[in-house]
């Protein structure tokens, strides 16, 4: 099962995807370098390293890959589920397994299509950096936008971005969960394709308004925020576990709201 919903992961839809990401993270790069430039010439600091515009890219300070990752992975995978659902492939897949071991087995399948997007994706925008920009450990002096494990990233900075793109991977899975989910509740299309990126920018925007409304207190709804733990975690004093427990909860939570969902619904013969 797992084998052939790798198959199906359209390579169109794929590399559409990763250009999507790779383009916006470059122009991100284009601008964060415009801006540094003027900020040396001012005030004489170093310039920064490839690793610092990679981390740079997915903070909210001065980069916005943490909006555009949903919208990327919803339109590699995002239909994905609900057009198997749509066809006469649902029945078959059922009949050579049960139901539970299905949805099961169908989850994990396209959260691993997910993975292996974002892996790639986020590996290209570093090697990209790479390409671009100074090769060097970054110094504790400099300010820019990274605020958490500036020791660590300046000693470890490839092992700091893998961990980023850690992160990235579990985000996506989750998300697919998410995606997946919807899949069953809904049998439109367009919703299913809409719904989960609106409800996570919707809900980032409101959890991100707190602070404006009660202050200090608001700061911990703030920095659970969906965007905010897709990557912008990095310009912001979030615990560095934080961001990989959230993900890791999610996509235990969509994992079984999916399944017992899918499940009720066969059980109901309302699955289509």
């Amino acid at each position: 099962m797992l084998n052939l919903d790798i198959l199906k992961l359209n390579k169109r839809k794929l590399l559409i995807g990763i250009f999507i990401l790779v383009i916006c993270g470059y122009l991100n790069m284009i601008s964060i370098q415009s801006q540094q430039g003027l900020y040396v010439n001012l005030v004489n600091v170093p310039k920064m390293t490839c690793f610092e515009y990679f981390l740079n890219i997915q903070g909210d300070a001065v980069g916005f890959l943490h909006i555009v990752y949903f919208l990327a992975i919803t339109l590699v995978i995002g239909d994905i589920f609900i057009k198997e659902k749509k066809s006469s492939m649902l029945y078959f897949s059922l009949v050579r397994s049960d139901v539970n071991r299905y949805i099961k087995q169908k989850i994990i399948g396209i959260g691993f299509m997910g993975i292996v997007f974002m892996f790639l994706s986020q590996v290209m925008l570093l090697i990209i950096s790479m390409i671009l920009y100074p090769i060097a450990s970054p110094s504790l002096s400099q300010e820019y936008v990274l605020y958490i494990g500036k020791e660590f990233f300046s000693n470890h900075p490839f092992l700091y971005c893998f961990i980023v793109i850690f992160n990235s991977c579990i985000m996506t899975f989750a998300y697919c969960c998410f995606t997946v989910f919807i899949s069953v509740i809904f049998n439109n299309i367009y919703v299913v394709l809409t719904l989960p990126y609106l409800f996570n920018i919707g809900i980032s925007i409101f959890m991100t308004a707190f602070p404006l409304y009660i202050g200090n207190a608001g700061k911990v709804i703030y920095s659970l925020a969906p965007t905010i733990l897709a990557g912008a975690y990095i310009s912001n004093s979030v615990n560095f576990i934080l961001p990989i427990l959230y993900w890791t909860v999610l996509s235990i939570v969509f994992y079984f709201l999916s399944v017992v969902s899918f499940k009720s619904k066969f059980e109901n013969e309302n699955i289509i």
